[in-house]
């Protein structure tokens, strides 16, 4: 039987990403906004490697979202709440992100306008409501990359000793 350990980073990496996605979806729970858990799945694909890809991701995905925003809007209009509308958005929404080279932003933008598909309607309150869960779920991550260091255990060597035999 294979050993394996497990590392003091692996185990505060899978901490960073729970404490943020249960953040996110605490704080759009709070704010009384429908999908908040996708908040917290947006927080956990906002945590790249490194800040600076973070916030480029964060940025991208900002642009991105009011792209698809828009497109969408227009198709569900012109076609209705239908999945062909949504199959025109999709293919206008990845063209565009692949001509910008933001195709991180396809899969969760892409989640966030299914909920306009859901709803039956594109008016300001649920345009509003993703937004929110965007900026939310991108934010905490953000955030939570950005400062990580700060809370970063200073024995390093005692977690990978002991979170090994977990």
């Amino acid at each position: 039987m294979q050993k394996f350990t497990i590392s003091g980073k692996t185990v505060f990496n899978a901490g960073k990403i729970s404490l943020g996605c249960f953040l996110s979806m605490i704080a759009a729970t709070v704010l009384g906004l429908k999908y908040s858990a996708t908040a917290g799945l947006i927080t956990i694909l906002s945590i790249q490697q490194t800040k600076k890809e973070t916030v480029i991701t964060a940025l991208k995905r900002l642009s991105a979202f009011f792209c698809a925003v828009v497109i969408s809007v227009l198709c569900f209009n012109l076609l209705g709440y239908t999945t062909l509308a949504f199959g025109v958005y999709l293919f206008i929404f990845v063209m565009l992100c692949m001509i910008l080279d933001w195709q991180i932003a396809t899969v969760p933008i892409s989640v966030l306008i299914t909920h306009l598909l859901a709803e039956k309607n594109c008016d300001i309150s649920i345009l509003l409501n993703e937004f929110l869960i965007f900026v939310i779920g991108a934010g905490v991550g953000t955030i939570i990359n950005t400062f990580s260091d700060l809370f970063s255990f200073p024995n390093s060597a005692f977690l990978t000793k002991y979170a090994g035999k977990v």
